[in-house]
């Protein structure tokens, strides 16, 4: 089987999260288990011996909140990562809620690069309506301590703002409220229905045109008002309109451009989000264990990795037939079919109207009235991913 080769490397340090968002996708934010560094250095060694691994790889610390774990656990694992991958780079991230953030944290981050996002839905009423904490109470202040000892550091302020329906009406006042903080850069991520999370808030029929007012409004406030705001959303469509690789883009359709690591060792593929989901037919979507020898080579050679690829392939096809957005997208986003259809062997998500096919018209639309006012485009095109990856 064709694998590879491999962009991103997703590590579960724990399934524990501290809070209890009311959209989380994850079954297991109770479990208090933690990823061994041993783990982590097989998973390395795997990717590295079986030449799946480029000059450059992502290490994305994800599926639980990151900063329950302490600082010298991410000391060892950082450096295990770095001397197993010596012939690569790796580019170290880490998604987190905020709550746990202090001077240590960002002399961490500072020392080892990491790009650190802060999951934050904006102004309180938006973001405490589902950001709680175990005793059910908002976050958002304790998020804002957290955002202004970040700032304070001088390290960059990157944000994730999750979209409720309220959200998704109020674009100027998000717009506003980002501005004001002086974020660097944000990335929108719709409420989904996938995992743990079977709440579905917006409808198929009518949410791409809801989503595309969203965006138009948001990306002409960041053009009139020349915001420095590095918008991921406006960033991904000028990839979409101006660069003609959208195939090798979408690695979320090809096993082993994506690996995600859990807990326990097992392994997953595809959508991160997919990890340790049972599929109707294919039972769990793991594919072995890198606690075992010969792990890879019993992955690969997996006749329900076969099988699961050929049902996402089927999907790619589907979409490829029915779809006029596939030069831009090739395919879809297999975890979003899962949880919004049912089966990998769909098309038409609420996920695709948000994250390709809202963004690309509303793009269009700023692109060409900035073209002819003169105006900002939202800056320039920066290399980093555009994976959306659910919120911590």
């Amino acid at each position: 089987m064709a694998a590879g080769p491999l962009d991103l490397m997703v590590f579960q340090g724990t399934p524990f999260c501290n809070i209890n968002c009311k959209y989380c996708y994850l079954t297991s934010r109770n479990d208090r288990r933690v990823i061994s560094v041993e783990t982590i250095r097989r998973a390395c060694e795997g990717v590295r011996d079986a030449g799946l691994v480029g000059p450059y790889v992502g290490i994305q610390w994800h599926c639980g909140e990151p900063l329950i774990l302490p600082i010298e656990f991410y000391e060892e694992a950082h450096q295990t990562i770095t001397e197993t991958l010596s012939t690569s780079q790796p580019q170290f991230a880490l998604q987190t809620n905020g709550l746990l953030l202090n001077e240590r944290w960002l002399a961490h981050f500072k020392k080892w690069n990491v790009r650190v996002g802060i999951s934050f839905d904006g102004p309180p009423k938006f973001h405490d309506a589902y950001r709680i904490d175990r005793r059910k109470k908002g976050t958002s202040s304790k998020v804002l301590a957290a955002i202004d000892l970040l700032k304070s550091s001088g390290l960059p302020l990157r944000v994730i703002c999750v979209l409720s329906p309220a959200a998704v009406a109020a674009p100027e006042e998000l717009f506003w409220f980002f501005e004001k903080m002086e974020v660097d850069s944000i990335g929108f991520n719709c409420q989904e229905r996938e995992g743990a999370n079977q709440t579905q808030l917006f409808d198929l029929v009518t949410c791409q045109d809801l989503f595309e007012s969203f965006f138009l409004s948001y990306f002409e406030q960041v053009r009139i008002h020349k915001s420095k705001q590095q918008v991921r959303e406006l960033q991904s469509a000028q990839r979409f309109i101006f660069v003609d690789d959208h195939e090798c883009r979408n690695i979320e359709v090809s096993p082993f451009r994506i690996l995600t690591v859990g807990v326990d060792g097992n392994i997953g593929t595809f959508s991160p989000e997919l990890h340790g989901v049972q599929h109707p037919q294919f039972g769990e979507l793991t594919f072995g264990n890198v606690n075992d020898d010969g792990w890879i080579e019993t992955a690969l050679c997996s006749s329900k990795l076969d099988i699961v690829s050929k049902s996402i392939a089927h999907g790619v096809d589907l979409c490829r037939g029915n779809c006029g957005y596939f030069p831009i997208c090739h395919g879809g986003v297999p975890g979003n079919k899962l949880g919004e259809l049912g089966t990998f062997e769909g098309h038409a998500t609420i996920a695709c109207s948000f994250y390709k096919k809202a963004v690309a018209n509303a793009a269009i639309k700023i692109l060409v009235q900035g073209l002819v006012s003169g105006g900002n485009h939202g800056g320039d095109i920066a290399p980093q991913s555009t994976i959306a990856l659910g919120a911590t």
